[in-house]
């Protein structure tokens, strides 16, 4: 009887783990084409996407918590127990300041399904080999979803004329790059490449020109102070490239598929001031918002200084943050109320404060940290790891443009599988030496 019960547990395990591991596949894949209304300016499509994007957040923590509440016993370390407290703390602290329920079950959703995908994935019975299939059917679908819709924008939709919103949200992407770089597929790396590019998206073009040098850096086994700084110099010069020809080829192109892409790039775009002038009239916050910053981030200057001014009015938020439903009015826009900000870590420090802030992201850290130290000592065992540890580096990268930290589905997934993977640094110590020992 008991080995029954056991073999039933263990298939319904499989089960939510497969129905977990199919979802995000699905929603990764389906993604771009739910996306293309909104490319194309067709209105009255939002009844479409706007049940799915609640709807998918809740199917993904329904299966990660049956999963967890099905084990009942399961591996839970700091990272997650941190992550939950802070989410608690801000749900005490939204509850005292009175914030709308609905914006509060929000932010507290948000933590959440972040903790529930890291622990459910680091509890999981995963082969390596089903990782690795995974992650190899995934860029696959990936590539060829999001080549289609760019496809239909640039050599269909532009040509013909049409109004389109150059800005395809593609950090997905960076998952396909990361794992053709990875396998010695470099043709299928730059295509990667050239679809984040032409995607419009410029935080995930960061992304991308930090992720794809870190990843070189980790294969050629170099120290991680060098990985991070030849990264961080490699991403400044591929940056500062693309903003240079954007500014200098927006004038040729002008009015062409190209042209209207390059204009996403272009920082340096005239803004009908001169920036010294106005910082010298009206101060450093007025130069951001009327210069090329803020046309470079989409209003994300104007945004987060809102979001700062209405931040300090409120008592003691400094400390102990907004609490879970901060919203703020955005008066350059119109805006009366407006949750969340698009760059995560201010997001994150509204409502939680800068303690809430140094805990979460110094959190991020040591576990970023500890999981370069902590690879396998396999070369075989490496591919799929590094695969799945600079995608995660990637999408932190890329949430410093946008909100999605705690809302990012597979970021936390492959945390949770990185987790399970990683040698402890004792063990890594002695095979390491045992391998030299072999080839001696």
């Amino acid at each position: 009887m008991n080995r029954e019960a056991g073999w039933q547990k263990t298939t319904a395990e499989w089960l939510l783990s497969s129905l977990l591991f199919g979802l995000v596949f699905v929603w990764y894949a389906l993604s771009p084409f739910l996306d293309l209304p909104r490319l194309l300016r067709i209105e009255g499509t939002a009844w479409i996407w706007t049940p799915l994007v609640f709807l998918y957040p809740a199917v993904f923590f329904g299966l990660s918590g049956s999963f967890l509440l099905l084990r009942w016993r399961f591996w839970v370390d700091h990272f997650a127990v941190l992550l939950a407290a802070v989410g608690v703390f801000g749900l005490a602290v939204g509850l005292i300041r009175g914030n709308s329920i609905r914006y509060l079950i929000g932010d507290f959703g948000h933590v959440l399904f972040a903790v529930a995908g890291y622990i459910a994935a680091a509890n999981m019975s995963l082969s390596r080999g089903f990782i690795e299939t995974f992650v190899r059917r995934l860029s696959a679908v990936l590539t060829i979803s999001y080549a289609s819709v760019l496809f239909v924008i640039y050599a269909i939709a532009v040509p013909a004329g049409m109004s389109v919103y150059i800005g395809m949200g593609s950090e997905p992407l960076l998952l396909p790059t990361a794992y053709y770089l990875r396998t010695g597929r470099k043709g299928m790396t730059a295509l990667c490449l050239a679809l984040i590019f032409l995607s419009g998206k410029r935080g995930v073009v960061v992304a991308a020109a930090f992720m794809v040098p870190f990843l070189v850096s980790m294969m050629r086994g170099r120290r991680l102070w060098r990985a991070l700084i030849t990264s961080a110099l490699c991403a400044c010069l591929a940056i500062g490239g693309i903003v240079f020809i954007a500014h200098v080829g927006t004038d040729y192109l002008d009015g062409r598929a190209l042209g209207m892409l390059l204009k996403k790039y272009d920082i340096a775009a005239p803004t009908g001031k001169a920036l010294e002038s106005v910082i010298a009239a009206e101060g450093i916050e007025s130069a951001l918002t009327t210069g090329g910053l803020d046309h470079a981030t989409s209003g994300r200057i104007d945004e987060a200084l809102a979001a700062i001014r209405h931040f300090k009015t409120i008592p003691y938020a400094s400390l102990v943050g907004g609490g879970a439903g901060f919203v703020y009015p955005v008066p350059a826009w119109g805006v009366a109320m407006r949750h969340n900000v698009h760059v995560s870590p201010i997001s994150i420090l509204t409502v939680y404060g800068w303690i809430g802030l140094f805990l979460v992201y110094g959190a991020l850290a040591v576990r970023i940290i500890g999981l370069y130290w902590r690879r396998p000592a396999l070369p075989e065992e490496r591919v799929v790891y590094d695969v799945l540890f600079v995608f995660a580096v990637g999408v932190l990268i890329y949430t410093f443009f946008a909100f999605e930290l705690l809302s990012e589905p597979f970021l936390w997934l492959a945390l949770g599988l990185l987790a399970t993977m990683a040698v402890p640094r004792r063990s890594r110590i002695l095979r390491r030496t045992e391998l030299r020992m072999e080839s001696n």
